[in-house]
């Protein structure tokens, strides 16, 4: 099997995506669209730069049970937020923090502007 050069592999990898796991502050990339959180401690995650996401679809799913909060942080690097409901607004960071066994979970695409909330299952 032929080597893949490394503009392609890194062409590739951008395409896929991968998963990470965060247990404390981060900024993400590109390639880290599948995250998974840890809330054993609070900390802030921000999402990569709108223009540098692009495209891109970002899943997120909490992975323990605490009344600890992960702030999801847009860094001040998109014009806002839409809704699943359609509604445009100004970012809002997402907040998971739940002790029930019914983990919260998020799914955001980027259209280069705007994050785009394709699903989300957030206790109030």
């Amino acid at each position: 099997m032929a080597s893949l050069s490394p503009d392609r592999l890194r062409n590739e990898q951008y395409r896929q995506g991968g998963f990470t796991q965060v247990t404390a502050a981060t900024t993400l990339t590109t390639l880290d669209r599948t995250v998974e959180l840890n809330n054993s401690a609070a900390y802030t995650v921000t999402l990569p730069p709108a223009a540098e996401a692009m495209g891109l679809t970002f899943t997120f799913r909490q992975t323990t049970g605490t009344s600890l909060d992960v702030v999801l942080s847009d860094g001040g690097n998109s014009q806002g937020r839409i809704t699943e409901a359609g509604g445009t607004v100004a970012w809002v960071n997402y907040i998971f923090t739940t002790t029930s066994a019914d983990y919260e979970s998020l799914m955001l695409y980027c259209d280069g502007r705007y994050w785009w909330e394709l699903s989300a299952k957030l206790v109030a």
